[in-house]
């Protein structure tokens, strides 16, 4: 009664109540889902740098991360498109991409750490080798709505030992560094909704392999290796712009990579999958 006294339509307000709810479980569920993802990249990370070799539950990351972002997709998708309330449907404005720039950091999740120490007649061995993609930072430009060029610049393999033996001390590292320039489609008919764009992107470049093999004794010396192989790499994943500002991800492909002639740290050959998940800032103001 007072409502219409007012002119102010009860059910109006309680519309509206329900839609800024609506809203807010949005953002949260989208917000929660970056926040497990970036932590598990973090542990992750962590774990790598430090080699903690007797933590049962790695194994598992990969697979947990991968099953949460899943059901927060389901879970907002289906929220989104929920609509009916109050018979009426609400829609959720389109993510304007054309004309944007983008900085994304991955964190890869297949690689495998691994850490040997041998002591023996007074000779210490210690070797420490991480294999599979490490991570990478890449930079997109949408030049189309569903077109991004792009450039990254990564870590697949990293590897060092030191042994000494008879007074003198060998070191070895070694890495492998990808430089890569493709594109990436994002068909806007195949989002889940707005903000959960599917991707799929090939690139080629240079695969940098650098190796160096130091003594220091009575012999000093000092080895470098550098050779560059042609690569290719090709990805499918899915994007989620939980803000007009950031969005975060995740991402399976492979890299094709060509093989070396000389040995970069354990091997010739560094093809293989890569699973990563992903945090990007975004620039500018997209155009419709």
């Amino acid at each position: 009664m007072m409502g219409h006294l007012f002119g102010i339509n009860q059910k109006t307000i309680l519309l509206d109540l329900r839609r800024c709810f609506h809203t807010i479980f949005l953002e949260i569920s989208g917000v929660c889902s970056i926040y497990l993802c970036l932590s598990v990249a973090i542990v992750h990370l962590y774990v790598t740098v430090f080699h903690y070799e007797d933590v049962g539950m790695k194994k598992y990351w990969p697979l947990f991360g991968l099953v949460f972002v899943l059901v927060s997709a389901v879970i907002s998708s289906a929220s989104a498109t929920e609509g009916n309330i109050a018979e009426e449907k609400s829609v959720e404005p389109p993510v304007l991409l054309k004309g944007r720039h983008g900085i994304t950091i991955f964190s890869g999740l297949l690689n495998q750490t691994s850490t040997e120490t041998d002591i023996s007649h007074g000779n210490v061995n210690t070797d420490t080798r991480v294999n599979g993609f490490l991570g990478s930072i890449s930079y997109n430009h949408w030049a189309r709505k569903d077109w991004a060029v792009c450039l990254s610049a990564g870590v697949i393999t990293a590897e060092t030992s030191t042994s000494v033996e008879q007074g003198e001390v060998e070191s070895k590292s070694a890495a492998v560094l990808p430089l890569l320039f493709g594109l990436a489609y994002y068909p806007e008919k195949l989002a889940l909704s707005p903000p959960w764009r599917p991707y799929a992107s090939i690139a080629v470049g240079p695969y940098i392999g650098s190796a160096t093999n130091s003594i220091a004794g009575e012999t000093v010396g000092s080895k470098t290796v550098s050779e560059a192989v042609l690569g290719l790499r090709i990805q499918a994943g899915m994007d989620f712009f939980f803000s007009k500002r950031f969005k975060a991800g995740v991402v399976a492909g492979y890299h094709f990579v060509g093989e070396y002639e000389e040995q970069i740290g354990a091997d010739t050959d560094y093809s293989g999958p890569e699973f990563s998940i992903c945090f990007g800032i975004l620039l500018g103001s997209g155009k419709d």
